[in-house]
């Protein structure tokens, strides 16, 4: 299965929970509905923190042909 949309509109930021409309009345009922009851399901953030850059390690020529030769053989 690959990604689903769930929320079409922006969310602004704050903290929120998730629910499922088990029966899809539209209508939270705690005896049917899901609620993620974590403290909080997920944080809508304005500016995320920065991330540090990462090293990537670099090939050979050499590697690179023989990565290409796993690659194709397999």
């Amino acid at each position: 299965m690959g990604t689903v949309l769930v929320w079409h509109a922006r969310l602004i930021p704050g903290h929120y929970d998730i629910i499922i409309d088990a029966n899809r009345n539209g209508v939270y009922n705690a005896a049917t509905d899901g609620l993620d009851s974590g403290s909080p399901g997920f944080i809508v953030v304005t500016d995320a923190p920065p991330t540090p850059p990462v090293s990537v390690p670099a090939l050979a020529p050499a590697g690179i042909i023989t990565l290409i030769g796993l690659v194709l053989s397999g």
